[in-house]
């Protein structure tokens, strides 16, 4: 798998190497993420791996290796482009401990967004169902972007 991404990656395909690089990833061969996460460059196919990650594998981003690499690589995409809602999932569900070693900007991010859900499932957490405070939420940060 991390052959057939490599290629796709070379002739900058990198919607089909980041297929198979999550496709490698599922299968338990993580040398190719591992070594694309801690480069330290930047490049535009890393934040479509980070999105695809958490989509497949959202619980990696509670492993304090791969948490810290994504802040990093959020970051770099942060001073090249605009934040999206899928980063915004990504940056509210990263552990706030992993942030201490982020920007500043990205740490105030993080805690603007933990504060304002916080106040948005206060208004919920009473009703017979979540449905309301999940559709809030989602409509919070489609409205942040």
């Amino acid at each position: 798998m991390n052959n057939l991404a490599c290629y796709y990656e070379s002739i900058k395909d990198y919607h089909n190497a980041v297929k198979y690089y999550l496709m490698a990833f599922a299968f338990d061969d993580k040398s190719e993420i591992d070594q694309i996460l801690l480069d330290k460059n930047y490049t535009e196919h890393k934040i479509l791996l980070v999105k695809g990650l958490f989509q497949k594998h959202g619980q990696i981003f509670n492993d304090e290796k791969y948490a810290t690499s994504i802040l990093f690589i959020l970051e770099q995409h942060i001073d090249k482009e605009d934040i999206d809602d899928d980063l915004v999932k990504i940056i509210s569900h990263i552990n706030i401990k992993y942030f201490t070693k982020c920007s500043k900007l990205l740490l105030l991010t993080k805690k603007i967004l933990l504060e304002k859900i916080e106040l948005i499932e206060l208004h919920f957490n009473y009703a017979p169902d979540s449905k309301g405070c999940q559709e809030a939420k989602n409509d919070f940060i489609e409205r942040l972007v």
